[in-house]
This record gives structure tokens, C-alpha cells and sequence, in this order.
């Protein structure tokens, strides 16, 4: 389980920054060429993809432990539930 989520961060990483110089090059001619737009928008997306990596733990940093949702049960029904 480990494995899935290190392989979905560096995917999810991977991709922002394919997409990062795309749109930073499509925005530069549109904001006049200047450096301080390329350098906006490394900074915002680099702003977004930390935020995304601070988005799990943020609501349930200050809960405690019982009150946050366990990784390891899975959300779906077993299926020794399921009738059928």
C-alpha cells in the first residue's frame, strides 16, 4: 500500500511539473514577454503542489488519532457482507 501512494505522489508530482513550463510558456507572450511573469508562475505552481502535499494532513493535525480516518480499513464492504 505504501508503494501506490509513493508512486501516486511522484506521478501526481511528475505531472504538475510537465504542465508547469507548458503554461508558463503559453502566459509569457500573453503578459508581455517580462521575467517576473515566468517567475509567478513557477511560484504558483509550486504554491499549488505544496498545498496539495499539506491538504491530507491539515484538517486532522490538531485531531486525535481516533478521530482520524485509517488508511489500512479498507471504505468498500468485505465481501463475507456482500449477499449474493
Amino acid at each position: 500500500m505504501a508503494l501506490f501512494f509513493a508512486v501516486t505522489l511522484f506521478v501526481s508530482a511528475f505531472l504538475l511539473f510537465l504542465v508547469q513550463p507548458m503554461v508558463g510558456k503559453m502566459v509569457l507572450p500573453l503578459l508581455g514577454g517580462a521575467p517576473a511573469a515566468w517567475a509567478t508562475c513557477m511560484v504558483f505552481f509550486q504554491g499549488l503542489l505544496l498545498a496539495g502535499y499539506a491538504t491530507p494532513t491539515g484538517p486532522y493535525a490538531g485531531s486525535a488519532p481516533a478521530a482520524r480516518p485509517s488508511s489500512t480499513s479498507p471504505s468498500w464492504p468485505s465481501r463475507s457482507s456482500c449477499s449474493g
